[in-house]
């Protein structure tokens, strides 16, 4: 993802600090009682031609990416205001990548992309999703922008599918210095991993 749109979106983010994690817990509570919309990208031009539905909160609110390859966003927000933002992205796989199964998403790699955005990485693993290789990732990126310093924490997943790069990050962003962005990002990731875990290749089980 490129360091502007994280600007971008951090700019939104940065709305309220010390946010409750009470927001985590209910948003968590309700999406598994059955209160999630899905979303199914099926005919959207940025998709590519992959076909995949995703979950989320019904209190969340979908909306158009802007850049190219952003397929669609989920936005919800805490008790304070503080925006959660998913982000769905699909581009074209790098050629040499098409053939590196596994081998993409392990920690050294990983790391070494979470190096190039100019952030630190904290933690990831191989995975699957679909049956697909897969990976992910949790890494933290301070920037500035306008005389806004700014922290966000993100639970990146990455999957390669049908040649396409799909990736699905979840972020909270807050101000440089609030010790609280970290441990409300730790309260989400339940959700997170809940919401990854409904991802389906409609077109992979035909």
């Amino acid at each position: 993802m490129k360091r502007s749109l994280l600007i971008v979106s951090l700019l939104m983010l940065c709305v309220g600090v010390g946010a409750s994690h009470g927001s985590a817990l209910s948003d968590l509570q309700a999406f598994t009682s059955g209160q999630k919309v899905k979303y199914d990208s099926k005919g959207h031009p940025k998709a590519k031609g992959v076909h995949m539905t995703i979950e989320y909160p019904k209190s969340w609110q979908a909306q158009e990416g802007e850049r190219p390859n952003i397929v669609q966003k989920f936005i919800g927000k805490t008790d304070n205001g503080l925006s959660v933002q998913c982000i769905l992205l699909i581009k074209d796989t790098p050629f040499l990548m098409r053939f590196a199964g596994d081998a993409v998403f392990t920690p050294e790699f990983m790391r070494d992309l979470v190096k190039e955005m100019g952030a630190e990485y904290v933690n990831g693993a191989t995975t699957k999703i679909e049956q697909q290789s897969a990976g992910w990732m949790i890494y933290k990126q301070d920037m500035e922008r306008a005389g806004f310093k700014m922290t966000a924490y993100s639970l990146q997943y990455m999957v390669m599918y049908k040649r396409k790069w799909v990736q699905v990050q979840f972020m909270i962003g807050g101000l440089q210095g609030d010790e609280g962005t970290q441990s409300l990002f730790n309260s989400y990731v339940p959700l997170f991993q809940t919401m990854a875990n409904t991802i389906i290749f409609q077109d992979k089980w035909k």
